[in-house]
């Protein structure tokens, strides 16, 4: 808690991958949703935590995140590493059709990227964007990059 006032940071939602509901193996009726939950509940924290449903058409989810990139708001500095993943994410090339398929590939990208994937298929706009813009949101850096990819 101390972290959190002392950084600015407010609680909101925290979306976790498809599998966060599945049951941790060796541990008996505790999954990552569960653990995030007490940990939210010790910090005395106003939080939500949500399993996102499993994406079976990842093309269809990248759309999603070109749809949801005008709800987000990305501080430049802070956020640099994600940025840089989001920028350099792409789908595979196939030499023999000299054509780009449907399925991203597996680069030293993909997990930034899927992780902002997480949150644009969980994310339903709420206002957030509409506050967010010159009402207490700006980080210490307050260079946002708002639907720029």
């Amino acid at each position: 808690e101390a972290y959190r006032k002392a950084n600015g940071l407010r609680w909101g939602s925290i979306y976790m991958p498809h599998d966060g509901r599945a049951n941790l193996q060796g541990a008996e009726l505790i999954n990552r949703v569960e653990i995030m939950e007490s940990l939210a509940a010790e910090a005395k924290a106003s939080v939500t935590v949500e399993a996102v449903p499993r994406v079976t058409d990842l093309g269809a989810a990248i759309d999603v995140v070109r749809e949801r990139m005008a709800d987000a708001y990305i501080d430049e500095e802070e956020c640099s590493d994600g940025i840089w993943a989001l920028d350099h994410y792409r789908y595979k090339f196939m030499e023999e059709s000299g054509t780009f398929s449907r399925q991203p590939e597996h680069t030293p990208a993909s997990n930034g990227a899927d992780a902002f994937r997480q949150w644009a298929t969980g994310y339903f706009h709420d206002g957030v964007a509409a506050r967010a813009e010159g009402r207490g949101y700006e980080t210490a850096s307050g260079h946002y990059v708002r639907g720029a990819y």
